[in-house]
């Protein structure tokens, strides 16, 4: 199996057409022999950088194209082959790629980059970029293709038309003639009838009168006169004769007509379509060539080609098993020989082996969403050896041929010696006026200078002004300056913004992030708001002479100021010179299994239902990944239809699905051009242009990637403190913040870290509890050690903390670098103080060899072993407590953390403590107004513990967001889903002053119904209306309509002038009609109260996101403070208790047996967590697993795997247990006189009231004097029924009362 090279490869980049991993690529090329490789993806240059480094390290010449989408006269995505031969093509191609992007079409919700003709002769030389025609698609096969094409078009045409009513059918001709002809007839026997008609119509009465004068003065006239009169009296009798069967003639030919002509009717509309078959075919021939003629304009096309490429043109042979392939690749060979074009030979890869065909049809049906077959030609575009693909051509080409153009591999693999040159593309500061400052390092030193009597208004001490100096000769020696300067430029633009647009109060930018915070330059320059030497955050650990790496300052910015932020660098830097960051969206988890289920349904439609019901519930059990979790999936999932699912999910997890947008970072160029750099992709999702490889891959190319993070809390804080300044006048400065021990004490020591940065699960507020801090350094410690790893130390340094344990160190100078972690070494920058201080290291070895270690390189770090053995013992340790020492930091460093990181962090904690405990109603506001709305509940249950009351949102006071009146926070317009910018409109006509009832509203704003019916479910009129919800829904809409009436009318009063009296009149009445009716609707139902407040309960949650005026569960209170229950919010892995109200139950069946399954949600006062109900506790449970059932269940509680979002943690609950709740909203008191009494008269009168989910019992014994719970429960009916009874009825010596303990 040898082959020399491959020229036409598609990778999983070729998104939804190929499966292949890049690596998987290149490892199969070598295995096969192959001196070179081309990645040449559909339109895309996503995987040019990984694969360049793949290939250099497996010893593989690799060259970088692309297969271009060509706009061509016939077709918009023909195809051609761009190579690139060197640097010099390679920039080239890169430009024309991403020139490409600035012509997108879409097509099968995929975005299509065009490369156009003008695009190619600006940027390709055949010097530089080898360019071949591709394959069956490609831009000479598509000429010559499309007359055939074009004929089977209209032979397919022609063959509809047998269907078709044609105009030149025989019969339809002959009924057109006989219409004609009785048309024809009915003329001249209508024309006939009225001559008649004359006739018939004549009267003798007048002429029978003179007659008899005639008689007496002249007999023989009076006989001639009598013979005429009868003759005429006889002709118009015939007349009317002939005028009755005329009549019937000619409706009998009318009735013919009219038949006749409705058939012929009827034909012609069904020729319609012969007719346009007719002028498709017309224009279809225009374009219709000869053979010949085709075979001109492919010679035509190779010449255009030709005359800026030369001899880098080639015409690319293949054959995959098709027809269309056996009829282009002989002419295109022929021609090749007549016009002296060169030839290659080429499979189009997009698979390994024949056997991953399957994936392929899997990734293509997805595309297409319907299933696509597996042809002959799908399972031949595997990876051939030069014997296998030669031996395919020859079965359609001719042998000098296929010799030429295998000879065309090996031409190209030589000719393309790409080398991409170690080149930085680092910007260059720029002033105000946009212009490169020349001596960066001079400015960087002024600066920083300038920045002392802000940072230290009594002047810096010798330490940090050694350590500045130090600094600063590092940062300018390793060429940052530019580097810092920008940075520092671009955070006091944000900073300065946020007060902007908040006059004069805004928290736009965090106190840093990362191992910035150790430097005291990035401090002095404003970057960062953390003063490094005070807690020990080292230097080394941000830029470190002996690691040549990029520094990395990542910044938090708030949303508010984020992008602006970036639009300022796009202005200042060029925008040809920034450009987001490319990312892949893979197929992983859930949804591969989902996908695999849908394919497997277009595959089996009568398995469709089966097949999507499966793909669910074994989504619902995964919590990361398939292929990790696929031996616990198949125990609970052993059927043949799931093994189907699973047999794609795990082959197919981790192909690339979509390309996205980098949340954070930004590449910042040197000036030029960065499509010279990188190729660039414009995502028409997010509007905005990305390099097209990752942010590691896009700094090997000497791009600098800067990160504009943005952090939601400081959107919080910066809400928070205008609300504080706008109410009470306090400025507050969140960088100048003191350090109160009222803060540690009452919000971290008692664990009341709701809402408090970093501190919000349930597992971290039982750790402060535990741990008590009562300082920053304590703060820094929790956000660095409450991880994997450090977390096991946490009961330790708990114990040494409160003097119950005693630290151990193995030498006196350990105390001094681990005495505020409590004895453990927690972060890096103690590692490498470690190293430095007791083992002789410099710290910038030291931070080598951290990084050594805690990237797992073995063979790096075991180098420093003995060196560090030796310097520790030194310092007085034993050889074995030295090597026991060694193994243990071994360990440490595989999770030590950056304490910058935590340090800055940890600001932002107790910032937001600060605000939360001086300003609990301020901050929470704006901690709502930045929620999203599936954490209302969450954030609402928070406000309930710090006393804050949240009101239903309100038509009179609502604001669009949340506010703050009468010191309550009120629920925004805005933010109730459906209403939307309908706020506004209502709050601007507020101005006019406040709505006093439900129809006055109706007649001052004008919104859709939709709108009106969310506000009424929300509760906006219950303040003016009286609760009355159900009247206003059922009267809305109407009530409405009439007030859009009355609106309409009275505006064309106003438009009337005064002389039109008589119309404005009426128009009064009407008015007045419409206005009574409205007044009658808006009046009745004063009395209607809310019959079921569960149901607006649903409404209000789905409207708002979560509940306000009530809560389901308030009934329920007092069960939460059990000892053993978690609130849902607060749980951690483990094994936890939980109560809440069932929602969102999907019942499924496990395969194997049939056996019943449920998944649903548990929401409590705190949250809701997705709960899943295996088939052994589904049969013991099934009962109380219900819709709106209040229920207690024990169970498992694992953590999800978020593959967009890797900061944010879900739990699932595994059910074991599940138990009905009760509710707790008061009890039945029931008093006797004795224990004789209860038996003899209590217990028979309410024995018949006993009910399973009645109200507690709590029991008075009169002659004890004893009060106690007990297990009875009693339907609270039992109160009204015993009031109702004389005392006669009562039972003896018995006293029944509903009471509150």
């Amino acid at each position: 199996m040898k082959a020399y090279g491959f020229i036409h490869t598609h990778s999983e980049y070729s998104l939804k057409d190929a499966p292949l991993k890049l690596a998987d690529i290149v490892k199969e090329a070598k295995k096969m022999g192959a001196t070179a490789i081309a990645l040449t993806d559909h339109g895309t240059a996503a995987g040019w950088i990984e694969f360049y480094d793949l290939c250099k390290n497996e010893g593989i010449k690799p060259i970088l194209g692309v297969e271009a989408y060509i706009r061509s006269e016939t077709n918009s995505r023909t195809h051609l082959i761009l190579l690139a031969k060197n640097y010099t093509g390679y920039k080239e191609i890169s430009q024309a790629i991403s020139d490409s992007n600035e012509n997108i079409e879409r097509i099968a919700d995929m975005d299509i980059p065009i490369m156009t003709k003008e695009i190619l002769q600006k940027y390709l030389h055949g010097d530089n970029v080898i360019v071949t025609s591709a394959c069956v698609s490609g831009v000479l096969s598509e000429i010559l293709l499309s007359r055939k094409k074009i004929q089977e078009q209209v032979d397919s045409i022609k063959k509809k038309m047998d269907d078709y009513y044609s105009p030149y059918d025989t019969g339809y001709l002959k009924n057109k003639e006989l219409v004609s002809s009785l048309d024809t007839e009915i003329a001249e026997l209508t024309a006939k009838k009225e001559k008649l008609e004359i006739i018939a119509k004549r009267n003798f009465r007048e002429q029978k009168k003179s007659l008899s004068i005639y008689k007496k003065e002249d007999l023989s006239l009076y006989e001639e006169r009598k013979k005429q009169l009868e003759k005429e009296e006889q002709e118009t009798k015939e007349a009317k004769k002939s005028v009755s069967e005329i009549k019937k003639q000619i409706q009998n030919k009318k009735r013919s007509r009219t038949l006749i002509n409705g058939r012929c009717k009827d034909a012609e509309k069904k020729q319609q379509k012969y007719i346009e078959a007719e002028a498709e075919i017309c224009e279809l021939t225009k374009k219709l060539t000869t053979e010949e003629g085709a075979i001109q304009k492919v010679k035509k096309e190779i010449s255009w080609y030709t005359s800026f490429l030369g001899e880098s043109f080639y015409i690319e042979l293949q054959n995959h098993g098709l027809a269309e392939e056996a009829y282009v690749m002989p002419i295109l060979a022929s021609i090749a020989k007549e016009m002296k074009i060169p030839l290659v030979a080429s499979n189009d890869v997009h698979i390994l082996r024949k056997e991953d065909a399957d994936i392929r049809q899997f990734i293509r049906s997805l595309r297409f969403k319907k299933y696509e077959e597996i042809g002959i030609a799908d399972k031949e575009l595997y990876m051939k050896d030069d014997k296998e693909l030669s031996n395919a051509l020859l079965k359609i080409l001719p042998k000098d041929a296929v010799l030429k153009a295998m000879k065309g591999i090996k031409n190209i693999c030589d000719s393309c010696n790409l080398v991409i040159p170690d080149t930085k593309h680092y910007p260059r500061y720029r002033d105000g006026n946009g212009n490169i400052v020349a001596d960066s390092a001079a400015l960087l030193r002024k600066k920083t200078l300038e920045g002392i009597p802000q940072r230290y208004p009594d002047g810096m001490d010798d330490e940090r002004t050694k350590q500045m100096e130090y600094e600063l000769n590092i940062i300018i020696n390793m060429g940052y300056a530019d580097y810092l300067l920008i940075v520092a430029d671009y955070v006091n633009y944000a900073k300065e913004y946020s007060k902007k647009i908040g006059k004069g109060i805004g928290y736009g930018v965090g106190p840093g992030r990362g191992s910035g915070a150790g430097c005291i330059v990035n401090y002095l320059l404003g970057i960062t708001d953390v003063e490094p030497v005070t807690y020990g955050l080292l230097f080394q650990r941000f830029l470190n002479p002996e690691r040549v790496s990029m520094p990395d300052i990542d910044v938090d910015f708030s949303e508010e100021v984020r992008e602006a932020t970036i639009d300022y660098c796009r202005r200042k830097y060029g925008i040809i010179s920034v450009a987001g960051i490319r990312t892949v969206g893979t197929q992983q988890g859930k949804m591969v299994v989902r996908n695999a289920a849908r394919f497997l349904g277009w595959k089996y439609p009568d398995e469709k239902e089966k097949y999507q019901q499966l793909g669910s519930a074994i989504a619902s059990v995964i919590t990361s990944s398939v292929n990790k979790e696929i031996d616990e999936i198949r125990k609970e999932f052993s059927d043949s239809l799931s093994e189907n699912i699973l047999s794609i999910a795990t082959r197919a997890e981790g192909i690339a699905n979509s390309f996205g947008v980098h949340a954070a970072g930004v590449i910042i160029g040197d000036g030029q051009p960065l499509k010279e750099i990188i190729p660039l992709l414009y995502n028409t999702k997010k509007a905005q242009w990305v390099i097209q490889c990752d942010m590691n891959k896009g700094e090997r190319m000497g791009c600098l990637k800067m990160d504009f993070l943005g952090l939601k809390n400081l959107d919080i804080m910066t809400n928070s403190i205008r609300l504080i300044y706008k109410r009470k006048g306090i400025s507050i400065d969140l960088s100048n913040l003191p350090f109160e021990d009222v803060v540690f004490k009452e919000i971290f020591a008692k664990g009341n870290t709701g809402c408090v940065f970093q501190f919000e699960s349930g597992g971290m507020k039982q750790m402060l509890v535990k741990f008590g801090p009562e300082s920053f350094e304590d703060i820094i410690l929790l956000v660095a050690s409450y991880r994997p790893g450090p977390m096991q130390y946490i009961p330790d340094m708990i114990e040494i903390k409160h003097k119950r344990k005693k630290a151990e160190y193995i030498i006196p100078q350990l105390e001094d670098i681990l005495g505020k972690t409590y004895g453990q070494c927690i972060y890096q920058e103690q590692l490498m103080d470690i190293f430095h201080k007791c083992a002789g290291f410099s710290l910038g070895k030291a931070d080598l060899i951290r990084r050594f270690m805690s990237k797992k390189k073995e063979e790096l770090f075991l180098k420093e072993k003995e060196p560090f053995l030796e310097g520790i013992i030194k310092k007085g340790a034993s050889r074995k407590d030295a090597e026991k020492y060694w193994n243990e930091l071994v360990e440490f460093a595989k999770y030590a953390f950056n304490k910058s990181h935590a340090a800055a962090y940890a600001v932002i904690s107790y910032q937001t403590a600060y605000l939360k405990y001086h300003y609990p109603i301020e901050y929470m506001c704006g901690v709502l107004i930045c929620a999203k709305i599936e954490k209302l509940p969450v954030y609402l249950y928070e406000c309930k513990k710090c006393n804050v009351q949240v009101e239903a949102p309100d038509i009179n006071l609502s604001e669009e967001d949340f506010f703050i009146k009468n010191n309550k926070i009120y629920f925004g317009l805005s933010k109730i889903k459906g209403v939307g910018e309908a706020g506004k409109i209502i709050i601007e006509e507020r101005k006019n002053g406040k709505f006093v009832s439900f129809a006055d509203f109706l007649l001052r704003v004008n919104i859709d119904i939709g709108k009106i019916r969310a506000l009424i479910q929300t509760g906006c009129f219950d303040k003016l209306e009286n609760d009355k919800r159900s009247y206003l829904l059922s009267s809305s809409e109407y009530m409405n309509k009439l007030a859009r009436s009355i609106t309409k009318k009275n505006d064309e009063l106003n438009l009337l002038e005064k002389e039109q009296k008589k119309k404005i009149e009426n128009l009064k009445i009407t008015i007045d009609s419409l206005q009574s009716e409205y007044n009658k609707i808006a009046e009745h139902g004063n009395d209607i109260v809310l019959k079921d407040k569960l149901d607006f309960l649903r409404e209000e949650k789905e409207l708002l996101g979560t509940y306000i005026s009530g809560h389901p569960l308030d009934k329920y209170k007092k069960l939460f403070y059990k000892k053993n229950i978690t609130f849902i919010n607060d749980v951690e892995k483990g094994k936890y208790s939980c109560i809440g109200c069932i929602q969102n139950v999907r019942y499924t069946k496990r395969k194997s047996d049939g056996a019943k399954m449920a998944f649903f949600t548990l929401e409590d006062l705190s949250g809701s967590i997705e709960v899943n109900c295996f088939a052994k506790e589904f049969a013991q449970f099934k009962d109380l697993i219900m819709e709106d059932n209040v229920v207690e269940i024990y169970g498992y509680i694992h953590e999800e795997q978020d593959y967009f979002d890797e900061e944010k943690r879900s739990f699932k609950l595994t059910a074991k247990k599940i138990k009905k709740c009760y509710e707790t909203d008061g009890y039945i008191l029931l008093s006797t006189a004795c224990q004789r009494s209860y038996k003899i008269y209590t217990f028979p009168f309410i024995e018949n009231y006993l009910c399973e989910d009645g109200k507690s019992v709590v029991l008075h014994n009169e002659q004890t004097g004893r009060v106690g719970l007990s297990n009875l429960r009693l339907n609270k009916e039992i109160i009204s029924i015993f009031d109702s009874l004389t005392p006669e009825e009562k039972p003896k010596d018995t006293w029944v009362q509903s009471v509150n303990i």
